[in-house]
């Protein structure tokens, strides 16, 4: 893949932007927007049914182009109306989360259950959450663990975590720690964060400290604010004193995306480390930073 840095305006040309992951097509719609956005949308009413897809999900984010999720499904209609699963599959979640249409469960679980049979890993990641929750269909637990294994063959992260939690709760299958433990390992060896924090919590479990901790603080690293929140506290929590320690590190993390409450309670950690010594200096800046935090946040608040 070319690097977006080398490419120029006169180069951009509808395959190389199609080809793009995604954060590389924010940078070129950053550097570009209004000349991308065109290519994008030119090569998509000209019915490539990749740029139709790639513009529904432009319309759905707003990047390039003003938000506009009723414009999204439009477009994911054109390309799903061609037989592309990923359209298929997108259109399920417009009607799952209400983007662009109302809410409707039933015509969601017909759209997942399209794409899975046409093989797309996220399809089935989606429908097996169907068929787990009852969502738009009856719940089904033999089907959920059935769905989610066919996602686990395309090598899909998210759907060997929930493979695990079936294994480990007896849901459609057997109970089966050993292959719960399997399935968690894989799972966070793929880069999901919440296999990561699972396979974590089984090594700490049996006594694997230091390789606990490295996923803990993988799981932060990958996760979102409040798997950071988590890790910490649970880190923070342990009777181990290594991973107290490691506590230290996930406290850290939320700050560098947090609020001021995240900042406070790193600082407070600091003075206060357990049999570690005291961090003065840094307990201070992270202080001040949660004030600092705290003023802008009153500030917007009373504009």
């Amino acid at each position: 893949m070319q690097n977006t840095q080398c490419l120029r305006l006169p180069d951009l040309y509808v395959g190389k932007l199609l080809e793009m992951s995604d954060s590389q097509l924010r940078q070129v719609l950053s550097d570009h927007p209004k000349e991308a956005s065109v290519w994008i949308r030119m090569a998509a009413m000209q019915g490539i049914t990749a740029a139709q897809i790639r513009l529904g999900r432009m319309l759905l984010e707003g990047q390039g182009l003003s938000k506009n999720p009723a414009a999204a499904v439009t477009w994911f209609q054109r390309a799903a109306d061609s037989g592309d699963d990923d359209a298929i599959n997108m259109l399920g979640r417009c009607y799952e989360n209400g983007w662009g249409v109302m809410v409707n469960p039933e015509l969601a679980f017909q759209h997942y259950l399209r794409a899975a049979q046409l093989a797309n890993a996220w399809a089935q990641y989606n429908l097996g959450h169907c068929y787990l929750d009852g969502n738009g269909t009856q719940r089904d637990l033999y089907r959920a663990f059935f769905w989610y294994g066919q996602a686990v063959t395309q090598g899909h992260g998210r759907a060997m975590n929930l493979l695990a939690r079936c294994y480990e709760e007896g849901w459609g299958v057997a109970r089966d720690m050993s292959m719960a433990y399997h399935w968690y390992q894989k799972s966070a060896e793929s880069g999901y964060f919440r296999g990561q924090f699972n396979w974590a919590s089984v090594l700490a479990d049996t006594g694997q400290t230091q390789a606990a901790a490295e996923w803990f603080l993988q799981a932060a690293r990958n996760g979102t604010q409040n798997v950071r929140r988590t890790v910490a506290n649970v880190l923070r929590a342990s009777r181990d004193a290594e991973l107290q320690a490691f506590g230290l590190t996930a406290l850290e993390y939320c700050c560098e995306h947090g609020d001021a409450q995240d900042c406070y309670r790193y600082a407070q950690a600091l003075l206060t480390a357990g049999a570690g010594k005291p961090e003065l200096d840094k307990a201070e800046f992270w202080l001040q930073r949660a004030e600092a935090l705290s003023r802008e946040s009153a500030n917007l608040a009373a504009s």
